[in-house]
């Protein structure tokens, strides 16, 4: 398997600490995390107009080959997360979407299940519920990237391991 560069999408204000969980559990094997947003960064950005907020994602989002859409109650309708994916589409990113709900917020709490947002149709948006199976994520995320390879007309060669 290869290492892929993922983008993590999500809504920050909500599901910052759930998503804070997954990742801390992400380690260099399994994945590098390129483009995630720190709080303060996140801050900065906010008070910025909309397209330098959208040149930012694109940077960010630049580099990576796989885009994980963690999706809570409200992710689907957060504008942000809708230039994040436009972004990933142009960069031409495997899409991976995992319902976090039921993982506990700061307070100890879950959350209602979500839709997820919509992508054209003819990007495939595999979806599961996290059930914190690092295996499965792994193989995820190899088949969105071995996705993004193929679109951007690329065929990596496969480890003889």
């Amino acid at each position: 398997m290869l290492n892929r560069t993922t983008y993590l999408s999500f809504h920050f204000e909500r599901d910052l600490a759930r998503v804070n969980q997954i990742r801390g559990e992400m380690d260099a094997p399994l994945a590098s995390q390129g483009g995630f947003f720190d709080p303060a960064e996140y801050e900065r950005i906010l008070r910025q107009d909309k397209e330098t907020i959208r040149n930012q994602i694109r940077k960010r989002v630049w580099g990576t080959t796989v885009t994980i859409v963690l999706i809570g109650s409200e992710t689907g309708s957060r504008p942000f997360v809708h230039v994040e994916i436009e972004e990933s589409i142009a960069n031409k990113n495997g899409f991976l979407g995992i319902h976090i709900h039921a993982i506990d917020d700061e307070s100890g709490e879950p959350s209602a299940s979500g839709p997820p947002p919509l992508l054209p149709l003819e990007i495939a948006f595999p979806c599961y519920v996290w059930d914190w199976d690092f295996e499965r994520l792994q193989q995820e995320i190899e088949a969105a990237g071995r996705r993004a390879d193929r679109w951007r007309g690329r065929q990596p060669m496969e480890s003889s391991q």
